[in-house]
């Protein structure tokens, strides 16, 4: 039995996260555990009234699309403390990284301090127990979102977009290499491998 904890599984688009927070839903089930699976974009009823703001095709400026991050994250904040108070282990879609990697850095934000302090806020409330960071050469990467094709706001920002939001997961893994209290471990996997050998990797850091 796994015990309850905040686990979140991130990186950049392509990776297979979706997949991999479902395949260790069903897993943990298996094992008994109360599941609760969410998504740092929305997750909440008021994070996913956000969330379509966010996807929208309307523009914006980078700092808009900070606020309405940090709106979704800093509720779905409070809800995780809630579950895994009530005994759940919950699997979250993405984490605060996400403002640095998006909002600061694929957006060109002007003042990248304000995203990394933000991002340390939000890192602070979630309290996560277990983080995943999936990676892949930048080159499949490309060639994956490229056949699945551009479906909102983010996807649709171009190659280039996505090469600044991977140098922001950068520094967002340097600021948690730094500050090691910010989560309570951190494991990176290869996301060129076959889903079932992540799964399995995954599962071994869940289970430690």
């Amino acid at each position: 039995m796994v015990r309850p904890q905040i686990i979140v599984i991130d990186g950049p688009d392509g990776v297979g996260k979706t997949t991999q927070v479902h395949m260790l839903e069903k897993y943990l089930r298996a094992q008994g555990c109360m599941v609760h699976i969410t998504r740092a974009s929305g997750g909440t009823s008021i994070g996913e009234e956000l969330r379509k703001a966010s996807l929208s095709p309307h523009p914006r400026h980078p700092e808009t699309d900070m606020y309405i991050s940090l709106a979704m994250h800093g509720e779905l904040g409070y809800d995780l403390q809630a579950r895994r108070d009530a005994g759940e282990v919950v699997i979250v879609d993405r984490s605060p990284l996400a403002v640095i990697a998006y909002n600061t850095y694929g957006s060109r934000m002007p003042d990248k301090k304000r995203g990394v302090e933000a991002c340390i806020q939000l890192l602070n409330q979630w309290d996560i127990d277990v983080f995943i960071f999936m990676d892949a050469p930048q080159a499949l990467l490309d060639e994956r979102r490229a056949k699945r094709g551009e479906s909102d706001y983010f996807e649709s920002q171009g190659t280039e977009y996505h090469h600044r939001v991977r140098a922001g997961y950068e520094e967002g893994l340097a600021l948690l290499n730094r500050q090691e209290d910010l989560v309570g471990s951190i494991t990176a996997v290869d996301a060129s491998k076959a889903a079932d050998a992540i799964h399995a990797e995954i599962v071994r850091t869940v289970a430690k």
